[in-house]
């Protein structure tokens, strides 16, 4: 797995260890491939080979067919599907990691406001080129340093695995264009330092993809409680599921869940409260593997004296809804219900209003691009991403110590030693 070999003591001969050896015998000249080698072809004639082993005319042990040398590697992996078409005013974009959860929720609702794709990077140049074709995209390529780069983009959309995210929006500040990046903003803490260092030099756009806040639910509660003067106790309860093995999210270079996903919810709260995280606290239950791992409870103090309680579960029924969050202060309460319903509660009067269930994506698209196209107030100030990221770090190191764990101070020993 990710390349490691299993110990020698356990397997010696392992596949790479077996092919260190042969290498080691070709340099050191013990085992020579000369001898076998009977004929050689121009790859132009491929046939007269192929005859040469049908046929058998000559004995033949090992043929070679030889390709025209490759003076100088290719330039570019970008390639051309449709001509230029500009339009007067329109806002271009780059997109890099174009999967399914970008070709359902970001790309349709930029297609709809009539953006320009300029050039769109994906794993490979068949999926890349399915993309480009499918949303009218100008250029295609597997390279997302090309996206950035390349002169026609005016704003980047980053949707890739979570471990690349911190180095793409650090090449994109570096070449001075905003970019929109999913969640999370950053896997580790050196890597959210690399992101700080950028912002310092280059300044810039940056927006992180924290979309509940942008959900209609989220949007009433927050109008709901305007004005308070006291603060909030908010519990936001995750009825996450099961993960198969084998799901890309367990790999422990993509950060885990609580870095992935529950910097989502940690994000609600920072929103409703208009507080940074101060200190956090929590505890897991720990539960049998493969099926369920783990569910945590975590507590975050915040500063303005709001206390927010998240819990995390792996192991409830896959019937009951994902999302379900109350919020209590002044004596009026809020009873979210994935998104779907939420219950206002002021004195003895309650009134229930229905969603669609959606949880904000496409206005998330839509403010950001009015952003940029339109100077309107940038969608999630940084402080509050950067908040949102460090709280998740300081979970997890909440759990390892079993203590409470100060964020900022946190951040900074963290910083203070990968330095």
């Amino acid at each position: 797995e990710q390349g490691l070999d299993y110990p020698i003591a356990y397997v010696r001969w392992t596949e790479q260890r077996n092919m260190e050896a042969f290498l080691q015998l070709l340099e050191s000249g013990q085992v020579r491939t000369e001898p076998l080698t009977t004929h050689r072809f121009p790859i132009e004639r491929a046939v007269e080979a192929y005859e040469l082993l049908t046929h058998g005319r000559e004995r033949a042990i090992g043929i070679l067919l030889e390709y025209p040398a490759m003076h100088e590697a290719p330039k570019s992996r970008t390639i051309v599907l449709h001509a230029e078409r500009r339009r007067t005013g329109t806002l271009r974009i780059g997109i890099v990691g174009a999967g399914s959860f970008a070709q359902s929720y970001l790309l349709p609702t930029l297609k709809q406001m009539g953006v320009e794709f300029v050039v769109v990077a994906n794993a490979t140049p068949a999926s890349a080129r399915a993309v480009g074709e499918r949303f009218g995209c100008t250029a295609v390529t597997t390279s997302g340093e090309e996206v950035i780069t390349h002169p026609d983009v005016e704003a980047v959309v980053c949707a890739t695995r979570h471990d690349t995210h911190a180095s793409y929006v650090v090449q994109a500040l570096r070449a001075g264009k905003p970019i929109f990046v999913e969640k999370p903003l950053a896997v580790t803490p050196e890597q959210l330092w690399w992101i700080e260092q950028a912002l310092s030099e280059h300044g810039g756009a940056l927006m992180v993809g924290f979309n509940r806040r942008f959900s209609a639910p989220l949007q009433d509660i927050k109008r709901f409680f305007a004005g308070r003067k006291s603060p909030m106790t908010i519990l936001y309860r995750v009825n996450a599921g099961v993960l198969p093995p084998e799901h890309w999210l367990r790999d422990p270079r993509q950060g885990g869940r609580i870095v992935g996903e529950v910097c989502h919810f940690v994000d609600c709260m920072v929103f409703l409260t208009d507080a940074f995280p101060l200190a956090v606290s929590a505890v897991a239950v720990q539960l049998p593997e493969p099926d369920a791992g783990e569910s945590i409870s975590a507590t975050i103090r915040f500063r303005d004296g709001s206390v927010g309680t998240l819990f995390y579960l792996t192991d409830g029924a896959p019937s009951l809804g994902k999302e379900f969050c109350e919020v209590f202060c002044q004596g009026r309460t809020a009873r979210m219900d994935d998104f779907r319903s939420v219950v206002f509660h002021h004195g003895y009067r309650q009134t229930k209003r229905r969603y669609d269930g959606s949880k904000g994506h496409r206005e998330e698209m839509q403010l950001f691009v009015q952003h940029l196209q339109a100077g309107t107030p940038f969608p999630i100030p940084y402080e509050q991403a950067r908040a949102v990221t460090a709280a998740t770090f300081a979970i997890e190191e909440a759990l390892r110590r079993q203590t409470w764990v100060d964020v900022e101070s946190f951040l900074r020993t963290a910083w203070t030693q990968g330095t």
